[in-house]
């Protein structure tokens, strides 16, 4: 999947998480990211796909100049049909 920032300003303290739905969220390092600026995301496993059946969940936190805060979170599905993703969530800003 590739990510970029389509908006006017650097996304600041960008973090990406993958987890189980139940778990508590893990996120990688964050990273700044320039306008018009992309990354890759690549999920993977090294065990089979039955032994990770479930649902997850990809989560995008930044910030911007100005504190505010968005997320954005996407529903995974790993199942006997294979691996499904809801790209439809909408992005919600915090005011911090």
């Amino acid at each position: 999947m590739e990510i970029e920032n389509v908006g006017n300003g650097t996304a600041v303290y960008a973090r990406i998480g993958f987890y189980k739905k139940e778990d508590t969220p893990q996120y990688l390092p964050p990273i700044q990211l320039k306008p018009k600026e992309t990354f890759y995301i690549h999920i993977f496993s090294v065990l089979p796909l039955e032994n990770v059946y479930g649902e997850y969940t990809l989560s995008i936190i930044y910030q911007d100049i100005y504190h505010n805060r968005y997320e954005q979170s996407f529903p995974f599905t790993a199942e006997a049909q294979g691996y499904h993703m809801d790209l439809n969530d909408k992005q919600v800003c915090r005011e911090e």
